[in-house]
Formats: structure tokens, C-alpha cells, sequence
């Protein structure tokens, strides 16, 4: 009989000389012995440092759309701000988590040691929750997806505000980076194409082929003293861009573009192609 899986570019990866690194960490320690070395901590970085591969970029140039629904509109006109968000919120609960391979590799190492690997998931769960994204779709196509405007915009009547990745990259990392906490600020500043399934990159930067259709480039940044961020964009809003589904009603787009413009919004209007 034929075989009809197809692997994908991450299927098995080789986590040898991982497995090697942590088994020399623990030593010969087992059961309580091993929970008391605390090396979850530890492991997740040798894990990381195995992955920590910075996105690929869009052209400076490359236009990205941000899909809202009119409630988030509303919001981001009277604001000017955009929002960071945590991984929590998302819907899919495997983004940003360990790659499979990895995974099952740390819970062989606890399991085969006797010890319930509850450190280990404490700590994955924590460096998750750690990261600050906001995501964006790469306009590549004057015709939009259709299910992209029902599911981050709510329907035909959602919007879209664009502006070049140039634009964003400068304004989104220097604000986020400009956040403070009291003991800690805000690391690991960077932008990009997801990967999806396409070879690992840094964790915020991977998510499974399935969503592949999103063309999603992420801005992130990661902390331990903020669950979200909003950062002013006041100085790119006259060069921003709105965008709107084919679908809705002449009289709708009239009346976003009216308030737009109330606000200050340019000239650079688009309905995409249906």
C-alpha cells in the first residue's frame, strides 16, 4: 500500500548533540535529585540557542495591512497607537511554543530520569508568555484574501490601515524598545516573515503551514513586566494608509473614509479587488 504521508521541512529533526548537552548538565541525577538542579531554565536556552535564527525581511518598500474590526478601527483613529499583544490571546496554542522535536526530547530526558518534567512546562509556558508580537499581513496582490477580512477584520465592513515595512520596523521597534518597567525593559527587538514550516526561525517567528495563506510578518519584542503594549505611531499616521473590503457597502466606505480623513488620514485610500 502506498504511503501517503508527506513530511514536512521540520519533520525529525537531528536533536543529538541537544540530547547530549542535557544529559551532561544532569549528570547522573534522577527523580528528586534532578528537580532540585532547577535546570529547566537552562535547557530551554540550549534549546533556543539551536533556533535562534532571526527572520527573513520584507523589502523596505513591501506594503503591510493590519485587518481590524470597526470597534479596533475606532480605537487605533482616536489613539494613534498599535497594539502589542501576548501569545495568550491567540488563537492557535501551539504558536511560539518548543518545536515538536525538541519537545519530546526534554520530556524523554525527565521521563527516562524518573521525574515528572513540571519545571520544564512551567518554563515554556513562562518564555511564551513573555513575548509582545503585532501582526501583520504583506500586501502582494491588489485582491485581498477574503477569509483574512472575515476572520481579523469581522466581516466585509472591517478595515485595514497599511503603511511600508520601512515605516513600521523604524517607528513600531524604537517604540516598543522606548517601553520601561521598573527592573526590566524590553529585549529581543526584531521584525519579519513568519516561517511557516519552511526551516526554524526564533520562536515568535514560526507557525504551522496551515496559516500560510496569512503572509504574516510579525514586529515582536519580549518582557517580563508588561502583558501588553500600545505604541504611539502619531508621526506615521499622515502616511498611513486605509484599506477596504470590496465587499461592503458604497455607503460604508463612504462613511470610513469621511472619519479617516476627520482624523487626518491621507489620501492614500484603497478598496481591494474582489
Amino acid at each position: 500500500m502506498t504511503d501517503h504521508y508527506v513530511p514536512g521541512p521540520n519533520a525529525h529533526i537531528d536533536t543529538t548533540d541537544f540530547e547530549r548537552e542535557i544529559g551532561e548538565l544532569a549528570g547522573d541525577s534522577t527523580g528528586i535529585d534532578l528537580m532540585k538542579l532547577e535546570l529547566a531554565p537552562t535547557i530551554y536556552e540550549a534549546m533556543e540557542r539551536r533556533i535562534a535564527i532571526d527572520p527573513d525581511e520584507p523589502s523596505p518598500t513591501a506594503i503591510l495591512c493590519r485587518y481590524m474590526t470597526v470597534e479596533k478601527f475606532l480605537w487605533f483613529l482616536h489613539s494613534q497607537s498599535v497594539y502589542f499583544g501576548g501569545v495568550s490571546g491567540f488563537d492557535d496554542s501551539r504558536d511560539c511554543t518548543v518545536p515538536e522535536d525538541y519537545e519530546n526530547a526534554v520530556q524523554q530526558f525527565y521521563l527516562a530520569r524518573e521525574c515528572v518534567p513540571a519545571d520544564w512546562d512551567v518554563q515554556v509556558d513562562r518564555a511564551r508568555n513573555r513575548w509582545l508580537i503585532s501582526c501583520w499581513t504583506e500586501v502582494s496582490s491588489s485582491i485581498d484574501d477574503y477569509l483574512l477580512w472575515h476572520r481579523y477584520a469581522g466581516g466585509q465592513n472591517g478595515v485595514a490601515i497599511t503603511a511600508t515595512y520601512e515605516q513600521l520596523k523604524r517607528t513600531l521597534l524604537t517604540g516598543l524598545g522606548e517601553q520601561r518597567g521598573l527592573l526590566s525593559k524590553m529585549e529581543c527587538l526584531k521584525s519579519g516573515y513568519v516561517s511557516y514550516d519552511e526551516g526554524l526561525r526564533l520562536l515568535p517567528f514560526n507557525k504551522r503551514g496551515m496559516f500560510k495563506n496569512e503572509k504574516e510578518v510579525r514586529f515582536v519584542g519580549r518582557t517580563d513586566f508588561k502583558s501588553s503594549a500600545n505604541v504611539p505611531v502619531h508621526d506615521l499616521f499622515p502616511e498611513m494608509g486605509l484599506r477596504l473590503s470590496p465587499d461592503a457597502a458604497s455607503f460604508h466606505h463612504e462613511s470610513v473614509i469621511e472619519l479617516w480623513k476627520r482624523f487626518g488620514g491621507s489620501e492614500n485610500i484603497v478598496v481591494s479587488e474582489g
